[in-house]
């Protein structure tokens, strides 16, 4: 015998078993070959008894006939203490001199007892080869791989029955779970180990997160919320949240059981003591007793602040003024807070969208009050108003009159203005040249605010993908005639945005709650609308005329494609009134889509071409997305105002169909290039997780702001699209 690993060889007398389902060794033997395997238990049975036994699986060993050189592998082998056989039960040379038949077996004699037993498992080995039959009740013989084998009455074995020692065995051997397990781990030997649960990544940052954060707050354990990040950011969610209470008020309308049982189960929560309402801090608890408990530290230490009705008002030397207690007292507001934001917001517009003097906020700098200002558009229309004469009133300390310490000094229809307040003499005053300053700045921010700037995503990306075909075709760009002709197309699209705006306000379309309100919120006069439209459409003409003479593309083709965009963004609501007849999508889809494209490509190679078109495909749909999205949220007021658009023709529903297919197709089509053509195409795929939560606003018929997050996706798959362009791998676009 010999094992393969440690190169050893033994001679070692063996016995074939027929009645042997597995094969063992002797531990002996085994100690001889330095033998090393895998610990395990097996179930031994045997004619007298049954049991588990302790043993060892070996692999790799090999046994052969005496004289011979041919090794052959056994399977995998139990050791055991010792063999249920002795030396007796091994045949001699001189036993077969009484069977003449069987004289042609010659047996080898070893000083060797029997230290291996092959089993049923190795029936290769136990293959006969020659057999010697039996005569006159005697012995066969049998030749096998390993020699010859003889069974049958020899020395040790007679007819008769009143020998002293009878061997009579069958080993039947069955392997429990873990001779499973560990026979994988052999044959597998990456699986060697011992399988134990241990904790996941995340578990680990959990734990890190609640060792670190543990306290105990009366009587009970608290941790930090296991967030991924460290500083999180809560979403906005007051929309979801108003929609939800609305849903909640209607479905109180609609089964007043389902009301009567919601406000039976909220009352017994709180009579049960489930919730209960939060005791006041320390400070607050003080205050409410009369008793001034605020460090000198603190930021509101110099508002000497009081509580009055629960709630906490600066006091001061104005306490035995006979002026009314909220100018005396104004409430003290949490800085930088939603909550603040929100009481701003209410008292704002309960104040008829007036100015910071009309605020619960101290009027210097850029505070929250101001914030909210500058994102009123009503505050912002007031600002027209003229403004009085700069004056100053001063009033000092201690006075008792009937006039308020504070006065209004010019017109503050923003709160923009600057002012410099004295704490201790209470005066405030303003610049004139400030206030023309910042009318000139309102003027010029409403202006800007009248182009809609946030859909210039789809002017601009149009005009950086046909030049990205022009470099990756032609192999140059001219950046000056790439910048005139990204102005050209900009400045017909703003002036697209002051004619919708004319003609929805004209027609009465724009209302008090329509995203585009600077007519109706007069922060421009419609004279001022048309002058500036005018002023672009002039700039954009200018800009073609530039272009003639940059470009080689000859003037028929240039007149009439940029002068197509241009009637197109006129013509949209003004003349014909496309938009108002359900053709408004169909326009939008080709002018901000391939007619775009095409342009800004022709104007960089000199003729014109097909390709564009086709490239032009994806991103044309995701712009007409934004105005599909658009038209679904005005469904109702474009009803109202007599218009057809097509989310008015299709409905809700088929509007969600067509907004997804919108959204969703040029995916498909960035998949098909990404795979057949080339992986940089791949890149405008990045943007998909954007897509998901729009599709769920728009299924959930939330469509605030989802033209302009539509915009903002449309802008960021065109930049990705333009430099999978470019990265492209030369002759890798397909020519179409």
């Amino acid at each position: 015998m010999q094992h393969l690993q440690p190169n050893a060889s033994q001679c070692a007398s063996h016995q074939l078993s027929g009645q042997s389902s597995a094969t063992f060794c002797t531990e002996r033997l085994a100690q001889k070959l330095s033998l090393e395997g895998k610990p395990t238990t097996v179930l031994l049975k045997t004619m007298s008894q049954e049991r588990p036994v302790k043993s060892t699986l070996v692999s790799g060993l090999e046994v052969s006939e005496l004289e011979g050189n041919n090794f052959l592998p056994l399977p995998g082998v139990f050791t055991q203490r010792s063999m249920p056989v002795t030396k007796d039960d091994i045949p001699t040379q001189a036993d077969l001199r009484k069977w003449p038949y069987i004289s042609e077996v010659q047996l080898l004699q070893i000083d060797s007892g029997i230290d291996l037993l092959i089993g049923m498992n190795a029936a290769n080995l136990m293959e006969p080869w020659q057999v010697i039959n039996s005569q006159e009740d005697g012995p066969y013989a049998v030749r096998t791989l390993l020699g010859w084998v003889v069974n049958g009455p020899l020395g040790g074995c007679s007819k008769g029955v009143d020998k002293a020692t009878v061997t009579a065995n069958r080993i039947s051997l069955v392997n429990l779970q873990e001779l499973l397990v560990s026979q994988y781990n052999t044959d597998f030997n990456e699986r060697v180990y011992d399988e134990k649960s241990e904790m996941s990544v995340d578990d680990k940052k959990f734990l890190n997160i609640a060792n670190a954060s543990v306290k105990v707050i009366e009587g009970h354990y608290c941790i930090n919320l296991p967030f991924k990040a460290d500083k999180v950011t809560m979403p906005n969610n007051r929309v979801i949240a108003e929609q939800r209470l609305l849903n909640l008020k209607r479905k109180f309308k609609r089964d007043l059981n389902y009301q009567r049982e919601y406000r039976e189960f909220l009352s017994d929560v709180i009579h049960k003591g489930y919730a209960e309402m939060v005791p006041p801090a320390q400070e607050i608890s003080m205050l409410q007793e009369g008793a001034s408990c605020v460090r000198k530290g603190s930021s509101i230490y110099r508002l000497d602040p009081m509580l009055d009705g629960g709630i906490l008002r600066v006091g001061g030397r104005l306490r035995r003024s006979a002026m009314p207690e909220e100018r005396k007292h104004p409430a003290i507001l949490a800085k930088d807070h939603h909550v603040s934001t929100l009481i701003l917001r209410y008292i704002h517009a309960q104040t008829g969208h007036g100015g910071r003097n009309h605020m619960l906020s101290q009027p210097t700098g850029y505070t929250p009050c101001s914030r909210c200002l500058e994102t009123c558009d009503q505050a912002m229309a007031q600002s027209k108003s003229t403004y009085s004469d700069s004056s100053t009133c001063v009033l000092t300390a201690g006075s008792n009159g009937q006039q308020d310490p504070i006065q209004p000094v010019g017109g503050d229809g923003t709160g923009l203005m600057g002012h410099v307040y004295n704490n201790h003499t209470d005066i405030k005053n303003s610049s004139g040249i400030t206030r023309v300053a910042m009318d000139v700045k309102h003027k010029c921010a409403a202006y800007v605010l009248a182009l809609r700037p946030w859909s210039f995503s789809a002017s601009l990306t149009p005009v950086a993908l046909g030049s990205a075909l022009a470099y990756k075709l032609e192999g140059q760009v001219d950046l000056l005639v790439l910048l005139v002709c990204a102005v050209a197309v900009l400045v017909v699209h703003g002036a697209g945005n002051l004619v919708n705006t004319y003609y929805d306000f004209s027609k009465g379309i724009d209302h008090k709650k329509s995203d585009d309100r600077t007519l109706v919120d007069q922060i421009l006069e419609p004279q001022d609308v048309v002058m500036f439209g005018a002023v672009l459409y002039s700039v954009g003409c200018l800009c073609a005329t530039l272009l003639f003479f940059l470009s080689t593309l000859r003037l028929e083709h240039l007149a009439l494609i940029y002068f197509g965009g241009l009637s197109s963004s006129f013509l949209y609501t003004g003349g014909i009134g496309f938009k108002y007849v359900a053709l408004g999508d169909v326009v939008i889809l080709i002018t901000f889509g391939p007619l775009a494209v095409m342009f800004a490509h022709a104007v960089q190679v000199g003729y014109l071409s097909v390709l564009p078109l086709v490239y032009a495909v994806p991103l044309a749909l995701n712009t007409e997305a934004i105005l599909h999205s658009n038209n679904t949220r005005d469904m109702d007021s474009d009803k109202q105002a007599g218009i057809v658009t097509l989310a008015i023709l299709v409905g809700p529903t088929l509007s969600y169909v067509i907004y997804n297919l919108l959204l969703f197709v040029p995916y498909v089509l960035f998949s098909i290039l990404a795979t057949r053509y080339t992986i940089s195409m791949a890149l405008p795929l990045l943007t998909l997780p954007m897509a998901f939560p729009l599709e769920r606003q728009f299924r959930g018929q939330c469509y605030s702001k989802i033209p302009q997050k539509t915009a903002k996706l449309n802008l960021l798959m065109g930049l990705f699209y333009v430099f999978g362009i470019i990265l492209a791998p030369k002759g890798s676009l397909p020519l179409m």
